[in-house]
């Protein structure tokens, strides 16, 4: 058995923003333990799960009855099953902020691992003479006015009500979610319902590279604010259900795509953006596209895996085809969106062909992508909230680089494997774990196992932007430290601290005779049964101790063991 038990200096309860209080008010406890100690399983997984949590209620915080926590969600893997709960507290009950306990149950019905974001014993406020009079339409119009709101909402609204720690008492507050195209960005607001304070706002999309801070061109916008009850209105209008969808078959396709990019493909270094069309012709490969629709006249780019639609601006609808097939080369968004749908379609097969089917799937259902939107930003970002993804056109159109579309897939896939991806170091693994996606896509490809091996982004960088590599192996994990996206760090990039051994010990084992499908076998299945608050050295902990139960060989664990100490992280 092996306990690990950590305090740090970092709010417990957050969801997709952090809460402005310093970082010396609160410690938040993450207990993770491997094969527990326990009884016998029991004769189902629901009375094993029973009797394990009244025999340790102390360490995880649990009153007698266990009345204190709620199950959200029952996830299955390839080694067992995980139950999600949420810590609750008051009258009615009501969720503490991204707290989380997690129970790990093998198929044999043996408990294998905990995993527990524990909240700290807290009071609920009560301010004398004031009750938690905020409505949610209230909240709505603080964040309308807040962000002076002056152009169309791009996603649906969303609330939640739960408790969040400030100052040292728990106090009840809405999380408010909000897309709007100006100022550009998916925003989350906390705020308290009691003092209808704000207590945080933040912008929540996860991109390719670092976002431009949107504050200062908030606080000196001084024109007109769109009225808010009709920014709602014409939102619902817009995506009112008409009545019966069309009526579409599965088809097959072709396509003419970069695979995975034109540097790549050609091993040419002095290829850029301005290059002229003729020195891309030989990049060009044609492959199938699986079950897009076909509604008896056209063929459009929406399957069971991706659905491409336009959700952002610039607004340009998806291309479609008369017979099946799109021969557009890089000068027409047609060629980005076949890149897109061949790319995430072929990769959630291969995730299928892993064993992450059925109960087990991962982004088990079509994701909806804008080919091109971001806003026409050097940029790419995945948006939690609502499971999407978009690709931005500045410089070189991102989504012309596999890199780019499989490091975005990645973090959505990271949020299908664990709802509560966030605090902690989630920032900076969640980059690094997109580029070891992409990386190992590259390296599966002809042209890409001995061209720029380690380099990230190499048809969207150059020229744009200084990119990023999983081979740094100088840069030191400090456990004292916080490690957010994209945020520099001695020797690099926080990001490339966690890519950088996942890498290495991907190579380093298929080197070794390894099967490539094994080692991401293991990366993705270490995924599951993780909370919030997780750092660089609880995952390491976590993904050798699964390579220990999914596979007899010792090489995993060791080889991912040894990268993982090389550079301080165990």
């Amino acid at each position: 058995m092996l306990i690990q038990m950590r305090r740090r200096t970092l709010p417990v309860f957050l969801l997709s923003c952090l809460f402005s209080i310093s970082r010396g008010d609160l410690e938040a406890k993450v207990l993770i333990q491997y094969d527990p100690p326990q009884a016998a399983p029991a004769a189902s997984a629901q009375q094993t799960l029973q009797t394990y949590l009244h025999d340790h209620q102390a360490e995880l915080s649990l009153t007698p009855d266990l009345s204190n926590i709620r199950l959200e969600l029952k996830q299955s893997s390839l080694l067992g099953d995980h139950y999600r709960f949420t810590y609750i507290a008051g009258t009615p009950a009501t969720p503490l902020a991204n707290s989380a306990l997690i129970v790990s149950v093998r198929p044999n019905g043996t408990v294998y691992r905990i995993f527990a974001s524990l909240p700290e014993a807290l009071p609920i406020i009560r301010l004398e003479g004031k009750t938690a009079s905020l409505t949610l339409q209230q909240a709505y119009d603080l964040v309308w006015k807040d962000l002076k709101v002056h152009g169309a909402l791009l996603d649906e609204p969303k609330s939640e009500v739960a408790y969040v720690p400030v100052n040292g008492t728990l106090h009840k507050a809405y999380k408010i979610t909000l897309g709007v195209a100006a100022p550009f960005g998916y925003w989350c607001y906390w705020i308290d319902m009691y003092t209808h304070q704000i207590l945080k706002r933040e912008e929540t999309r996860l991109t390719r590279q670092p976002k431009r801070d949107l504050v200062p061109q908030i606080n000196m916008y001084g024109g007109p604010i769109f009225d808010r009850t009709q920014a709602f209105s014409e939102y619902h209008i817009r995506h009112m259900d008409l009545g019966e969808p069309t009526t579409t078959t599965p088809a097959e396709g072709g396509a003419l795509v970069f695979d995975p990019d034109p540097r790549t493909a050609l091993h040419d270094t002095t290829l850029r953006n301005d290059s002229p069309k003729e020195a891309f012709l030989m990049a060009y490969v044609e492959r199938t596209l699986h079950d897009i629709s076909f509604d008896g006249t056209l063929y459009s780019l929406k399957g069971p895996w991706i659905q491409l639609v336009d959700f952002e601006p610039p607004n340009e609808s998806p291309s479609m085809s008369i017979d099946g097939h799109w021969s557009y080369q890089r000068d027409n968004n047609g060629f980005q969106d076949v890149m897109t749908y061949f790319h995430i379609d072929q990769n959630q097969r291969y995730i299928q062909s892993l064993g992450f089917t059925g109960d087990k799937a991962i982004q088990g259902g079509p994701i909806e992508v804008d080919s091109n939107g971001v806003d026409g930003a050097d940029n790419s970002h995945y948006i939690p909230s609502s499971n999407r993804v978009a690709f931005g056109h500045g410089c070189v159109p991102d989504n012309e680089d596999a890199d780019v579309i499989l490091h975005e897939y990645g973090h959505a896939l990271q949020h299908s494997m664990n709802p509560h991806w966030e605090g902690g170091d989630t920032g900076a693994m969640g980059e690094g774990f997109g580029d070891y996606w992409a990386v190992v896509y590259s390296l599966s490809t002809e042209k890409g196992r001995d061209f720029e091996r380690f380099q990230m982004f190499n048809w969207d960088a150059p020229g744009c932007w200084p990119g990023r590599r999983v081979d740094k192996t100088d840069i030191r994990y400090d456990p004292t430290h916080t490690y957010y996206a994209h945020s520099p760090v001695q020797g690099g990039i926080s990001d490339e601290l966690w890519s950088t051994p996942l890498v290495q010990s991907f190579v380093e084992l298929q080197e070794k005779g390894y099967s490539p499908d094994d080692i991401n076998r293991l990366v993705l299945e270490s995924h599951f049964g993780v909370g919030p608050n997780s750092t660089m050295r609880d995952m390491a902990g976590i993904i050798v101790h699964t390579a220990k139960l999914l596979y007899p060989d010792p090489n995993y664990a060791q080889v991912f063991e040894k990268h993982f100490v090389q550079q301080g992280i165990l």
